[in-house]
């Protein structure tokens, strides 16, 4: 947890641990896409390539892959822009258009728009930090720390005013397709911006929601059982003048008793304590007579 007016980490807990991101690698990806393209209500394509590996019937199979959370582009459609990703990207968490945006960014090389990432948060400065697919599906070097995000998430909103506008816009209309005729629109996937949520936080802006239910890991070439997913999150929140982000990641995706949405709980305690215990106070004035002393 870090004052964003003062870059003061008020809260820190195993910072530089390694843990997977899920969904909220998509902030590096929208990073990227800010950084590289130019027009952003240019037209982008969708190839089945963008696709394809999200199905029950792709090869290789990755168990890890099916059901990803999707904002319902279609395979071919012409009349998606830039700027429609980027908003399916961070608020629907659209899985498909981060391969739509990897695709066209790495001239129709996916693996180059990875390697976009990683060069990107090396630069930065994130130790801790490897990226091998755009979306956040879980794969095993699939890595970041809490520390990494919060650098990743900081330079996005110094850099690109337009980073936190698309993070702070609760619903979008897309385009028309063939599942929608007559276009749809697509709401964000953090339930803290949701006023009817049990979560709702005012003065909560997104940022990124990342969570798995369970994945699985491969071993002699087999795939094993499923093992519980997990939840990270990535959150900013200003009242009464104070500005702070708050990141958390691999929380249990359902505690003891089988409640889920406790990510969201640690969030609002955060903030919380944070609004009511700290406060700016200016102790002296630059140039301030104070005293004198007497000298001899």
């Amino acid at each position: 947890m870090v004052n964003l007016d003062t870059d003061i980490v008020v809260m820190s807990k195993n910072p530089d641990k390694k843990l997977y991101p899920a969904s909220t690698a998509k902030i590096m990806t929208c990073l990227v896409a800010l950084e590289n393209v130019r027009d952003f209500n240019a037209k982008v394509e969708c190839p089945y390539e963008c696709f394809d590996e999200f199905s029950w019937n792709y090869e290789p199979f990755n168990p890890n892959f099916v059901d990803a959370s999707t904002a319902d582009i279609q395979p071919l459609q012409g009349n998606v822009t830039y700027n429609d990703c980027l908003y399916a990207l961070m608020l629907r968490s659209g899985c498909e258009a981060a391969n739509i945006l990897a695709y066209n960014i790495g001239d129709g090389n996916m693996k180059k728009f990875i390697e976009m990432m990683n060069e990107t948060a090396e630069r930065i400065g994130c130790t801790g930090t490897h990226f091998t697919n755009a979306h956040g599906l879980f794969e095993p070097d699939n890595c970041t720390t809490a520390r990494d995000m919060y650098l990743i998430t900081r330079y996005a909103m110094d850099k690109y005013p337009g980073f936190i506008k698309i993070c702070n816009t609760y619903e979008y209309d897309m385009p028309a397709n063939e599942l929608y005729p007559d276009g749809y629109t697509i709401t964000h996937t953090n339930a803290m911006m949701r006023e009817t949520s049990e979560f709702y936080y005012p003065g909560v802006r997104g940022i990124k929601t990342g969570s798995i239910y369970e994945y699985n890991l491969k071993k002699n070439g087999e795939w094993g059982d499923a093992i519980d997913g997990f939840c990270s999150l990535v959150t900013s929140a200003e009242q009464n003048g104070y500005s702070y982000l708050v990141v958390t990641m691999q929380a249990p995706y359902e505690n003891a008793e089988g409640e889920s949405g406790t990510h969201y709980s640690d969030h609002k305690k955060l903030y919380d304590w944070a609004f009511d215990e700290f406060e700016y106070a200016q102790i002296i004035k630059e140039n301030e007579q104070v005293m004198e002393v007497e000298v001899s």
